[in-house]
């Protein structure tokens, strides 16, 4: 395993642990024995109906056969592909290892990059057995297999998880009215350390750790009046504040 700094859309360095390949082995043995007993399933389904009809098969019954092919092979061969997109970067035994697919600029990747990596699997994995990704992880400095290089993602661990809504900038109305003009003395770090303060504080239960940023970014922006707004809401503020100042 290595580390690798990401650098956000906010001009914050964060520290990511790449995947391991032994972490990233487990993950697709995991994903095949999934795999294994969902093939199983369906033949075990595909029988009992075959012999309910007391072998009564015949060409009228062709429709029947092609239904059970396409439940049988498409989910197989659509499975990563599939699950990565919908799950956020990860399939049952990418969840299970706690690893996840995310774009090297730290956000999440979309369809294109997910059908880039699935389309290169074959390559990486199907044709050598593994052995084309194995070698592409280590030699990487990010830890890419092939599919990785070409969509520009990567493979890290989960712990310590960063939440990717911490990575992207703050949604702001061109029309946003700045509250706080204060705000523009902030540095991207400061306003990082906000996002991380409001992603945490309902996860922990801890409500002081709001008030404290809040008390602390009163003091050292001179804020006297908040407007009636919450702690919470001074926070929200303050970031939207920044976001449209820093942006226009």
């Amino acid at each position: 395993m290595s580390e690798f700094n990401i650098l956000t859309a906010q001009n914050v360095s964060i520290e990511f642990e790449s995947a391991g390949v032994g972490d990233r082995i487990v993950a697709t043995i995991l994903d095949s024995i999934f795999i294994f007993f969902y093939v199983l399933v369906v033949y075990f389904i595909f029988f009992a109906v075959v012999f309910s009809k007391s072998g009564n098969i015949d060409s009228s019954d062709s429709s029947f056969f092609i239904i059970v092919a396409v439940l049988c092979f498409a989910p197989v061969i659509f499975y990563h592909l599939l699950s990565e997109y919908f799950f956020n970067g990860q399939s049952l035994g990418k969840r299970i290892m706690k690893i996840r697919v995310i774009k090297l600029d730290g956000t999440e990747p979309g369809i294109g990059a997910y059908l880039l990596r699935w389309l290169l699997r074959f390559v990486d994995i199907t044709m050598f057995s593994g052995l084309v990704a194995v070698l592409a992880v280590v030699v990487s400095e990010k830890g890419q297999r092939l599919g990785d290089m070409a969509a520009g993602t990567t493979v890290i661990r989960q712990k310590p998880f960063v939440p990717l809504d911490l990575l992207r900038p703050v949604d702001v109305a061109a029309d946003h009215k700045v509250s706080f003009p204060e705000v523009e003395r902030l540095s991207d770090k400061d306003i990082h350390t906000i996002k991380l303060v409001l992603s945490r504080w309902q996860e922990a239960d801890n409500y002081e750790v709001v008030e404290q940023a809040a008390l602390k970014l009163k003091q050292s922006l001179g804020i006297t009046n908040t407007k009636g707004l919450s702690d919470v809401d001074l926070l929200k503020t303050i970031l939207a504040d920044y976001a449209h100042i820093s942006h226009f």
